[in-house]
């Protein structure tokens, strides 16, 4: 079973922790300005009730790796399309090189190794299958919560049997000719 690794609000004390320690510590504002805009938004922004929409997506077994963090990974991919990444590759070279990136979206910088004394750790940045895998698991949430209860179900309808040398009917009429024409139009077809 899933369950939710932070709160919003251990969320938030750790990007002010850990930006502060990043950059604020260094005197190094210009990250802080490149992206404050997504700093803000992911610093309001409550995610955790994306919890309750893709638990299903993940299996109860006790067996295998726990995990990361589907709330991080989210904002991830939405802090990836706020940069205008579209490679999920491209993505994580850009997310282990710029520390700013991870701590955004949740993760642990690349070159940060824990003291003991953090009261929250997030989850290492993953890799690039994690991030696969986990778009795999939006799909399967999506189909499953837009499973069709609107659309009506396709008619049976049973083929006619035929004898032997009948052919069926036509269906749509007239569609070699125009097909035809429209190769001719374009010299696909040569004549002779």
């Amino acid at each position: 079973m899933l369950f939710p690794k932070s709160t919003h609000q251990q969320y938030q004390d750790y990007l002010i922790n850990f930006i502060n320690l990043f950059y604020v510590i260094k005197k190094d504002f210009l990250n802080i300005l490149k992206y404050s805009k997504h700093i803000i938004a992911f610093f309001v922004a409550d995610l955790t009730g994306f919890y309750d929409i893709i638990k299903h997506a993940y299996t109860n077994s006790p067996c295998g790796a726990k995990p990361k963090d589907p709330v991080a990974l989210f904002r991830s991919l939405v802090l990836m399309t706020y940069c205008n990444f579209t490679s999920i590759d491209g993505w994580i070279i850009e997310f282990r090189t710029t520390p700013i990136l991870a701590i955004i979206s949740g993760f642990l910088p690349y070159d940060y190794s824990p003291s003991g004394n953090e009261a929250y750790l997030p989850d290492t940045i993953p890799g690039v299958g994690t991030f696969y895998d986990f778009q795999k698991r939006l799909i399967l949430v999506d189909k499953l919560f837009h499973k069709s209860h609107y659309r009506k179900p396709k008619k049976n309808r049973k083929k006619p049997e035929l004898k032997k040398g009948e052919k069926l009917n036509n269906t749509r009429p007239g569609i070699i000719d125009r097909l035809c024409k429209e190769s001719y139009g374009h010299g696909f077809v040569q004549t002779s």
